[in-house]
């Protein structure tokens, strides 16, 4: 029987994990990144992490 490779493990979790980050961003500070472009979104997050 075969496991998951670890290639398909490795992006699935980080899909997730980028899923969670997102949504926690997203309730705790008003849904703003909700309606910024990908780009402007990722900037936010950096800008909310350092801080």
């Amino acid at each position: 029987m075969r496991l998951l490779n670890i290639d398909t493990l490795l992006a699935s979790t980080a899909s997730l994990l980028s899923m969670a980050l997102q949504a926690c961003l997203e309730l705790s500070h008003g849904f703003k990144l909700h309606y910024k472009q990908p780009a402007e979104q990722k900037k936010i997050a950096l800008e909310l992490i350092m801080s």
